[in-house]
């Protein structure tokens, strides 16, 4: 069954709305926690390039969300980063992740962005920490840094394509997790 959903803004009004589709991301975020976080990204919704995108269904609850941010890019001009995506459908869950994400490659477009990024949890660590080819991560590792995310990307314009062949393959890491 076709459902058709809705990607609206997220108001400062229904911020306690979108808690429960937070709390799959991660359910130690507490209602407070998001009310403060969401709270500073809606102040300005959308303008200075940040702002929560809901998925909402046809009665208007809303399903998903996903918070973004416009950034620079020095090698494909502007990037929009997406930072948190959850989708809270049991049924369609798929159809409704898809929608939510080709509002924010719309909105992306819209905003003259040339590629898209989103940024999913890592829920293992690839490596072994004796692992000695990357210098510089050994000094973020030894620093104590750990690894938490890792980012996926794709670019609407075929001049950009070039600079993320040398980023990766484009596969997520091992262990890596998008939260449907």
């Amino acid at each position: 069954m076709l459902v058709h959903y809705n990607a609206r803004p997220l108001s400062r009004e229904r911020i306690p709305e979108a808690f429960p589709v937070v709390a799959i991301l991660d359910d130690r975020i507490t209602a407070q926690q998001w009310s403060s976080y969401a709270g500073a990204v809606v102040a300005a919704n959308g303008q200075g390039g940040h702002g929560i995108m809901t998925l909402q269904d046809p009665q208007s609850h809303i399903i998903g969300l996903s918070v973004y941010h416009i950034r620079p890019d020095l090698h494909r001009g502007h990037v929009l980063v997406i930072e948190n995506f959850a989708v809270a459908s049991l049924i369609g869950a798929q159809q409704a992740a898809g929608a939510l994400l080709a509002a924010m490659e719309q909105l992306a477009r819209d905003q003259g962005c040339a590629c898209l990024a989103i940024s999913l949890l890592n829920r293992t660590e690839r490596r072994s920490p004796n692992h000695r080819r990357n210098q510089t991560g050994q000094l973020f590792k030894g620093a104590g840094f750990r690894l938490d995310m890792a980012r996926l990307s794709k670019c609407f314009d075929a001049t950009t394509a070039p600079h993320l062949e040398s980023a990766g393959s484009g596969e997520p890491p091992e262990g890596t997790q998008a939260r449907p």
